[in-house]
């Protein structure tokens, strides 16, 4: 780890295409160029592998994240940075992860999309498919998604990746001491 900070996690929410995940590829490039040890948590990969057992109802949406932030934590403590992905609808799932990590290790990062443009990048037709009835509790169309109370880092998803990317390493930069 380079400069022997102490290791974090950027817990990326916002809607379902609102650019999360590519979000969250761009942040892990720079830090690992910088020989800062990193891993993305993805929400979609981890739905089809560690919570492939967990549905999308809010109660499992909690089980979800809750898992998925005792995981970050663990790799924070072993001094790995970790970047999770993830719609993370509500503040109270929110505050579950923040109790776990620790408030001075999140960074809660907020990708705030219309859902106009996240429909427009959605290539798999969910919120098509939602709108229709089939799918249920789909974040933003059937099921609540909460713009967070106090993010650490609020993202314009109309601006571009380099924009965007440029704002969070800035922050990393600021608060942490990343040397980006």
């Amino acid at each position: 780890m380079k400069n022997k900070q102490k290791a974090i996690t950027i817990w990326i929410t916002g809607l379902s295409a609102s650019g999360k995940s590519t979000l969250a590829k761009s942040i892990k490039k720079v830090l690992s160029s910088n020989r800062i040890n990193t891993v993305v948590l993805d929400g979609d990969h981890l739905r089809k592998t560690v919570n492939k057992d967990l549905s999308f109802s809010i109660e499992d949406r909690k089980e979800n994240n809750r898992r998925i932030a005792e995981i970050a934590r663990i790799m924070n403590d072993e001094g790995i940075n970790v970047i999770c992905a993830l719609i993370s609808p509500t503040n109270e799932i929110r505050n579950i992860a923040t109790e776990i990590i620790g408030q001075d290790n999140l960074v809660l990062t907020y990708v705030n999309t219309s859902i106009e443009i996240c429909e427009s990048r959605d290539q798999k037709y969910l919120y098509k498919k939602a709108k229709q009835g089939n799918i249920s509790n789909f974040t933003g169309i059937s099921s609540v998604y909460e713009v967070p109370k106090f993010p650490d880092i609020t993202l314009n998803g109309e601006n571009s990746l380099l924009e965007n990317l440029n704002e969070v390493t800035t922050f990393l930069n600021l608060k942490y001491q990343f040397n980006l």
